[in-house]
């Protein structure tokens, strides 16, 4: 009793202990601010630096002094464009303060929209701001005289400062800042100086009977992620470098400025380059008199970002990172309610590292599924899942988005529809579906089919003909095949092959059972398809013939060969038994037996159906088919003369 009690509990355990432990990791995140940023900008900056250090080894120079080096370069770099943007931003407060040509440019702008396009919804609109500018300043009003009745003068001298106070009242605001820097400046050397120590560090963490392949795991990643890095890095600075030369040339005011916050605001994923486009836009509006300046630099950024997204990031990425829209839009929000603007700025990096680290070390496979674009369930899996939902038009647009040929239908069958079919009747025999679940996943999968076939003009060289009882003989093939006086049969509403498809490939009579169940009957039907193009006739029997009545069969018409469907866990015994009693009567017969149940038992189910007189086992429509052709060619070259008449096969020496 108390190990029944205990399984609810113990179900609940990890999920729990999973959600406590990332409460406690968002919570560690957000409380250790001061360590966790400067960490994360230097494990950055290392991915996108470690490459030139490379370099720069390879070109001789030692690591310290390479690492320096570049570290150095780049803060001169980043401390140079920081003077001059803060120069720029205090001329941008300047300006909005002293220059009143902004204001009548605007105004003019707005005049000129006002008579484009129409005066009367312009008029509605500022009158309407106009009523509630006069309210807010009449209860403001009302406010102040309400506060000048009632309060008292109070008279307060501020006391002189010293020095000291002086300088730290200008300089405090500074030393987060600059501590936040120093930090990293500090974390990226080491970083990069000890790179390979701290790789062994992390093997030893998550690598204990996995040496290998943690060690090229987390190579492979470190080196997907800096490329990426680096790529974005190169594409942003391009483009906030080509805008800002743009703006300067055109006259724009603080074309740095803008340039810079187009380059940062694009790692913002989505809302970022428009963003980053507002800025020049309205400044080309304030600063100019016309439209023609305003009007270059909106055309600019329109060509620029077309550029950018169908040239430049192809050609530098050439394939996707593994990002999901959905997931970089809400690690992007995560980010920034955690770290505030920092945390937007660094959003897609680190969803990046997140991602790349889970596609190679399993442990962190929660992030692929959360955020990556690859689907997470197998092709067959959707599409059973749909098909249990009732989804039948999504199932059939899943099944046919690799419709084509021959080689393209095999693979649908075997990646999607047979295993969709064997997931359903495992979980049927498992009663975790109902009969009409899988009565509808049979059906749909059956409809699938007959609509490939009505649609298929490849199809033509072959025909499925479908037969619940064998006695009832397909006595019109040898009608049909005397009155055309072909060496084979013809397409006729009996299903036989076409005279063409006869004389261009060699055209084989397959007789088709299905062991026990109805899903069964669609792996013959798939085969049936498969081999269309080949000009094979196939005759399939329905489950309710009997094994007496589908020996009968074979002994009044020839066929080449008999295939046998069976899809486990049932079909097994009924199988075994007609291949015993085919092989019996007939002991050169070829019977193909197609095997779906648990590969793991091929060998064993080999040695079963040999022992009752298999020819062959094959685990998919691909190897049946193949085999089928193997059997076509064998027996062209062992009887070329042979000679189809009434449903028979003769030699042309009888």
């Amino acid at each position: 009793m108390g190990i029944q009690n205990a399984d609810p509990i113990s179900r609940w355990l990890p999920p729990l202990a999973i959600a406590v432990l990332a409460t406690i990791a968002v919570a560690g995140l957000y409380l250790g601010q001061v360590i966790f940023i400067p960490l994360a900008l230097g494990i950055i900056l290392s991915f996108l630096l470690q490459p030139i250090v490379r370099m720069l080894e390879r070109g001789g120079l030692q690591r310290v002094p390479a690492v320096v080096t570049v570290v150095l370069l780049v803060s001169m770099v980043l401390a140079g464009i920081g003077w001059s943007v803060g120069g720029q931003l205090r001329d941008l407060a300047h300006e909005l303060r002293a220059n009143q040509t902004y204001i009548s440019n605007l105004e003019s702008k707005i005049f000129d929209l006002r008579r484009l396009l129409g005066s009367g919804a312009m008029a509605d609109l500022q009158a309407t701001l106009e009523r509630v500018g006069t309210r807010l300043e009449e209860v403001e009003g009302d406010a102040q005289n309400k506060t000048k009745v009632n309060e008292t003068k109070v008279l307060v001298q501020a006391e002189s400062q010293s020095q000291w106070a002086y300088m730290m009242a200008t300089v405090g605001p500074l030393m987060g800042p600059l501590g936040t820097t120093a930090l990293v400046v500090v974390l990226v050397i080491f970083m990069l100086i000890s790179r390979e120590d701290l790789r062994n560090r992390l093997i030893g963490m998550f690598g204990h009977g996995q040496l290998s392949v943690t060690t090229r795991a987390l190579d492979d990643a470190g080196r997907r992620i800096g490329r990426y890095l680096m790529m974005q890095f190169l594409i942003n600075a391009s483009y906030g470098l080509a805008l800002g030369l743009v703006l300067f040339v055109v006259g724009v005011p603080f074309a740095l400025l803008w340039g810079l916050m187009a380059a940062l605001l694009r790692y913002i994923p989505y809302v970022g380059p428009w963003m980053g486009a507002i800025f020049p836009i309205v400044t080309s509006l304030v600063a100019f008199e016309g439209w023609t300046q305003p009007l270059l630099v909106i055309a600019f950024i329109v060509a620029l970002e077309l550029i950018s997204n169908m040239v430049i990031e192809p050609l530098l990425f050439g394939h996707s990172v593994g990002i999901s829209a959905v997931g970089l839009i809400l690690t992007a929000a995560f980010w920034t309610l955690l770290w505030g603007p920092i945390g937007l700025v660094m959003a897609t990096p680190l969803t990046v590292c997140l991602v790349v680290l889970g596609q190679h070390v399993p442990r962190f496979r929660i992030f692929v599924v959360l955020l990556g674009d690859e689907p997470v369930l197998p092709p067959h899996v959707r599409f059973y899942q749909r098909l249990l939902a009732r989804d039948q038009l999504e199932a059939r647009e899943l099944a046919h988005e690799q419709s084509g040929d021959t080689l393209k239908f095999q693979h649908i069958c075997d990646q999607i529809l047979m295993p969709a079919i064997v997931r359903a009747r495992k979980d049927r025999y498992r009663e975790q579906i109902s009969v009409e679940d899988e009565a509808f996943v049979l059906q749909a999968t059956h409809d699938i089919l007959a609509d490939r076939d009505r649609s298929s003009p490849q199809l033509d060289g072959g025909f499925l003909h479908r037969q619940s009882s064998p006695l009832a003989t397909d006595r019109n093939d040898a009608a049909v095949g005397d009155r055309n006086g072909s060496a084979g049969p013809t397409v006729a509403e009996n299903g036989a092959c076409s005279p063409e498809a006869t004389t261009k490939k060699p055209t084989l009579r397959i007789l088709g059972c299905a062991a026990h169940h109805k899903s069964e009957e669609l792996a013959v039907e798939m085969l049936a398809q498969a081999l269309g193009p080949e000009g094979y006739y196939v005759h399939s029997l329905t489950t309710k013939a009997l094994p007496s009545e589908v020996v009968d069969l074979v002994q009044q018409q020839h066929w080449d060969a008999v295939f046998l469907a069976v899809i486990p866990p049932s079909g097994m015994p009924q199988a075994s038994y007609l291949c015993r009693r085919l092989r019996k009567t007939f002991p050169d017969l070829k019977i193909i037996v197609g095997y779906w149940g648990n590969k793991k038992r091929f060998d064993e189910v080999l040695v079963k159906m040999r022992s009752r007189g298999a020819s062959y086992l094959t685990t998919s429509i691909g190897q049946t088919h193949k085999q089928i052709a193997d059997l076509a060619l064998l027996n062209r070259s062992n009887s070329p003369s042979r000679l189809v008449r009434s449903g028979h096969a003769t030699d042309s020496n009888d």
